[in-house]
């Protein structure tokens, strides 16, 4: 019966050992990518960012910790490709993310600490109606495909909510380019905006910056980020609703233009 009960007993073993030898090794290697994470993060960054679209991205270093799921990125530079006609795109001084970890298993997720500091944007618009904002959050969510209704549907199903138990954004100027028009029109926008929360989740997170950038003359960047962000899983519902009223405000800030343009045309014409 010992015999017998050995010879049952000693594959099990053998299989067991290998499983427990496979989840060691696994658990080992992820603690060792974890405690590495802020030397090797800034070197493997810039090539999980590069794709087809050629956005480059410095990063000076890392203080994060991934058991934690703290991240803090600082001295970030993100550089437009070959089909810009100028490299300059997003500066930032610091970049920091600290989220609770089980929620990101639940249907709400939970931000602790969310930190954007930008010195400037430079907002490229090309010859054929492209923007690298637009462009850049587009390679993010993975492209731009048309959605069908069920697909659509399926994604505000899976929605997850976000909250965020404080939010400090800053962004010192933009710096806007337009290639449509020659010569090329160029405008610098002294912003100096500043921004912190503390309890607030995301719909009304993005409704006080849709204000606050609307009132400060910058809704060309509201247009370029909502498109994209439509794209990404929960924020389909909210980024909707908001884009069409930015649609709106540009529609009457564009009518608004025009009717000024007619005016002075018509008293430039009176005066000759």
């Amino acid at each position: 019966m010992n015999i017998l009960f050995r010879i049952v007993m000693k594959p099990i073993n053998w299989v067991c050992s290998f499983i427990f030898g496979i989840v060691a090794t696994i658990i080992l290697l992820f603690a060792a990518i974890a405690l590495t994470f802020n030397v090797w993060i800034p070197h493997v960054a810039p090539r999980l960012l590069r794709g087809h679209d050629g956005f480059d991205l410095t990063m000076g270093r890392s203080d994060s910790n991934i058991f934690a799921m703290n991240f803090n990125f600082y001295d970030v530079a993100i550089e437009n490709g070959d089909k810009f006609p100028i490299p300059n795109f997003i500066q930032i001084d610091r970049f920091s993310v600290d989220t609770l970890l089980f929620s990101l298993l639940s249907k709400k997720v939970v931000v602790e600490n969310l930190v954007l500091n930008v010195p400037q944007v430079t907002y490229v618009k090309c010859i054929d109606g492209r923007n690298n904002l637009t462009e850049f959050l587009t390679q993010l969510s993975g492209g731009s495909s048309p959605e069908s209704d069920e697909q659509t549907v399926k994604k505000e199903r899976k929605k997850k909510e976000y909250s965020f138990k404080h939010v400090e954004l800053s962004i010192g100027k933009v710096v806007f380019m337009d290639f449509t028009v020659q010569p090329t029109r160029m405008r610098e926008i002294i912003l100096n905006y500043s921004f912190d929360a503390d309890d607030i989740d995301l719909d009304e997170l993005l409704r006080k910056i849709t204000s606050d950038f609307k009132a400060r003359g910058v809704l060309f960047l509201l247009q370029a980020v909502l498109e994209p962000l439509g794209k990404f899983p929960g924020f389909f519902a909210i980024a909707k609703p908001i884009q069409a009223v930015n649609d709106v405000a540009v529609e009457v800030l564009d009518k608004g233009i025009d009717t000024g343009r007619n005016l002075l045309k018509k008293v430039r014409g009176q005066g000759e």
